[in-house]
């Protein structure tokens, strides 16, 4: 899969059938694009066996809520056979040109912006919307299906 004009902003990573690519609870710093092969999203409690909550193959975007929401990861990523994971950082995804220019205001009332939260980014809702745009900016420059 070919991400044009992502790849000063994304870093590949290989993974082994069960490596874990991310653990339930890491911060939630980076998202992940499954570029080949295939991923289970798991719940892990203590004493517990590990419980799947779905998987996931190429072309497939995971970890994108706690990156927005800066939370910890819910669950657990691991890979179910060898895979490449493109990986995209908090920082990155909100310094890219087209989430930079959609950080801008696009529009205007006669207050301005729209207040951004402490943590220096725009409300959930918003930030939703910048992920939808950058999904479909990755959907025009890659091979990826609707």
């Amino acid at each position: 899969m070919m991400v044009s004009g992502w790849s000063e902003y994304t870093s590949r990573r290989s993974y082994q059938i069960g490596d874990y690519i991310s653990h339930q609870g890491d911060p939630g710093i980076e998202m992940y694009i499954v570029e080949k092969g295939s991923v289970a999203i798991i719940r892990e409690e203590a004493g517990k066996p590990p419980f799947p909550l779905s998987s996931h193959s190429a072309g497939a975007m995971i970890g994108e809520i706690g990156l927005l929401q800066h939370a910890p990861r819910s669950a657990s990523i691991i890979a179910t056979e060898p895979t490449d994971i493109l990986v995209l950082s908090r920082d990155d995804f909100f310094s890219a040109p087209t989430m930079a220019s959609r950080r801008q205001c696009s529009t205007r009332s006669s207050t301005g912006c729209s207040p951004q939260t402490s943590a220096g980014l725009r409300p959930h809702s918003q930030s939703t919307a910048y992920m939808s745009a950058w999904v479909r900016s990755l959907r025009r420059t890659a091979h990826w299906p609707n």
